[in-house]
């Protein structure tokens, strides 16, 4: 094509396999004319191969391979060489553009006279499918910016692939991305809005970005734990303060991003590392944090500021123990100063102008006004004398455990609850901590239901507390180097237990059990008799879909073939009356009706003073919470969640069952006054 309007540069690195579906994504926009400048950075998996073979098809392609392996950098500088466009836009090659990305960005520059445009995008998480809008506060509306300082938040909007440049802008300004280090978007983004004058956004979403956290083959930037990633990481972080030194505003919101950001990503993947293979980590981390100015860590919550505080004290063991209250579900594993826990722990040592009290404070968690029931002890269990004896040690977190409290250690069985429970014997306990011994044998066994223990049953291993308080049951950590052997059931197996338990210790030190065995509980053949006679209508008479901690969702569309239709009436109010919940009916396009999906919403992420506007930009929203939405849809329908993926209706409004009747719906509702198209 000759005299093409936008260039689009593609970088990919040895990742033949998702290679093609970017391609694709590019090949297919709506807006056609277009360059693709794919850039190699030298692999050696057959991408340039692919590459080739699709360049002989369309000839908007164009393939440059470099030479040798040197990061994402070079090769997007080298597209931009390259492109003969007056605007461009870049891609990489294991993500996707939306069908009418380029439309929608090459309409908003042309008539918004902007410098760049900023478009929404997806992240998706791949293991999951989850998706969510990378800051949506940002995308509520359509506007024009005039530069950084009136919307200081684009800070956060880093990524260089959901926007259009014009390419004069660029040249002018000699904007490039940093040679030879990763998180290379950071400093080309800032660059380019402090040398904007007019920043355009727009709420559609142009780009699909998928993370792939725990893939074989990861993006380097999602490899975190990589020293090599902390020190580029921060070489990028030390460019940026240059640009924003002359700012004390966005230079101060600079660093708040760090802190709450990236700093917190790592000190997250601490707990995936051993204390000998963190050491170099945090000294990477602490040297850069302590030329933060100490005004700008007021932004970190309690639990992250105490952790920061050991971090730059050299305490590991501290600094992990204030992580486990971030990561860890809310549970508590030190002794806290003060009956209510106003500081973490007493320590005298002043850091960066201000005293220890303040570092350490955590009122702010009001961790005396949990109620008993709903507190999480963090509880360690060690090897005493003896295999089976144990010292169970409970940390009093409130200063409230009556002297009276007695402890159990139970196996919770997943679905039914507590299953075994071993009593504790109290023992002479340190200043906030309350220690139990333990024997763990078959012989102090408590069955604490009327069954045995079928052999394919598991759970986890938790402590239960008993005092006037109330009843408290919180997970069982086991202290690092321990092992706990298989448990022989002995005399209990003669009650219809599995013969043996196994234990598991996890990765965040929980311990998880199994039945192992011949054994099977009468109980239980009981109860699936019982079941099976009185069964309410599930996956035999209508397909459903469980998703957890969310009312049932029923799939029954009737265009299925006749051998998965479903024959029998739908009658809603017989689901409302037997399974008490609200019902919808799930609607998929034809690509998705033999593998039903259903993305999760991720309205509740937003705070509750967003969450208005969020539901106000949407055409058709979806929810399984009608009662949020003051008008009621008769389809409901979330368009940056993908269209393609699903359509909800509630029962109470018009339910289309067919995919005309679906596709007529929705353009009654696209249609109505005031509709978006």
């Amino acid at each position: 094509m000759t005299d093409p309007k936008v260039s689009i540069i593609l970088i990919g690195y040895n990742d033949a396999a998702r290679l093609p579906n970017a391609l694709e994504s590019l090949t297919s926009q709506s807006f056609r004319e277009i360059e693709i400048i794919a850039v190699d950075d030298c692999s050696t998996d057959g991408s340039v191969e692919i590459l080739r073979a699709a360049a002989g098809t369309d000839p908007r392609i164009r393939v440059e391979v470099l030479a040798q392996n040197s990061g994402p950098s070079a090769p997007r500088n080298r597209g931009m060489e390259l492109a003969s466009a007056p605007l461009i836009m870049f891609c990489d090659s294991d993500d996707r553009y939306d069908p009418h990305a380029v439309h929608n960005l090459y309409s908003a520059i042309s008539s918004m006279g902007a410098d760049l445009v900023v478009g929404a995008t997806t992240r998706i998480i791949s293991s999951s499918g989850e998706r969510k809008i990378w800051h949506p506060e940002l995308y509520l509306e359509s506007r024009v910016v005039l530069g950084l300082a009136e919307e200081p938040r684009l800070l956060f909007e880093t990524i260089s692939v959901n926007k259009i440049y014009r390419a004069r802008f660029l040249r002018e300004h000699e904007i490039e991305f940093p040679p030879g280090l990763i998180f290379e978007d950071q400093l080309f983004t800032l660059k380019c809005y402090l040398a904007a004058t007019r920043i355009g956004i727009i709420p559609e979403v142009v780009y699909y970005w998928n993370v792939e956290p725990d893939a074989d083959v990861r993006s380097i930037t999602q490899s975190r734990h990589e020293s090599r990633n902390a020190t580029d990481r921060i070489a990028i972080n030390q460019l940026m303060d240059r640009e924003l030194e002359s700012d004390h505003t966005l230079s101060h919101l600079k660093n708040q991003k760090f802190l709450q950001h990236e700093l917190s990503l790592y000190l997250g993947t601490l707990f995936r590392l051993s204390e000998s293979d963190s050491a170099e980590l945090i000294d990477i981390l602490s040297q850069y944090v302590r030329r933060i100015p100490i005004e700008d860590f007021e932004c970190l919550r309690p639990g992250v500021r105490v952790a920061v505080y050991y971090l730059l004290t050299g305490d590991q063991g501290k600094m992990r123990q204030a992580l486990w209250w971030e990561k860890g579900g809310g549970f508590i594993n030190t002794s806290l100063v003060g009956r209510s826990g106003e500081l973490w722990s007493s320590e005298s040592a002043d850091l960066l102008g201000r005293p220890a009290a303040w570092w350490l404070d955590v009122s702010d968690l009001h961790l005396d006004l949990i109620p008993f029931e709903r507190r999480s002890y963090f509880s360690t269990m060690s090897k005493s004398t003896g295999a089976d004896n144990w010292v169970l040690a409970c940390v009093d977190f409130a200063g409230d455990l009556p002297r009276d409290t007695q402890a159990q250690v139970i196996l919770r069985e997943t679905r039914t609850g507590a299953l075994i429970a071993f009593s504790g014997t109290s023992v002479e306990s340190e200043s906030g901590v309350r220690s139990y011994h333990v024997n763990l044998d078959s012989g102090g066994a408590e069955l604490v239901q009327d069954r045995g223990i079928n052999s394919d049953e598991h759970g986890m291993v938790c402590v239960q507390l008993t005092c006037s308080l109330g009843v408290n049951r919180s997970d069982l950590h086991l202290e690092p180097s321990q092992e706990i052997r298989p448990l022989p059931m002995g005399r209990l197996a003669s009650l219809g237990c599995a013969d043996r338990i196994d234990f598991e210790v996890q990765a965040d030190s929980r311990i998880h059990w199994s039945a192992a065995g011949s054994a099977k509980s009468v109980m239980g053949a009981v109860r699936r008799l019982r079941r099976s006679r009185n069964r309410k209508p599930t996956s035999s008479h209508l397909p459903i879909v469980k998703v957890k901690g969310r009312p049932t969702v029923v799939f029954a569309p009737t265009d299925l073939p006749s051998s998965q239709r479903v024959r029998r009436r739908f009658d809603t109010q017989a689901w409302i009356d037997e399974f008490g919940t609200t019902v919808y009916l799930l609607i998929p396009r034809e690509e998705f009706i033999d593998r039903p999906r259903r993305s999760r919403f991720a309205y509740w992420s937003y705070p509750p003073s967003q969450r208005p506007a969020v539901l106000a930009i949407a055409d058709i929203v979806i929810t399984d919470r009608p009662e949020l939405i003051d008008d009621p849809r008769s389809i409901v329908f979330r368009r940056d969640l993908g269209a393609s993926d699903y359509l909800l209706a509630p029962i109470d409004a018009a339910v289309v069952d067919d995919q005309s009747a679906l596709h007529q719906a929705l353009r009654e509702r696209l249609q109505a006054p005031g509709a978006q198209p």
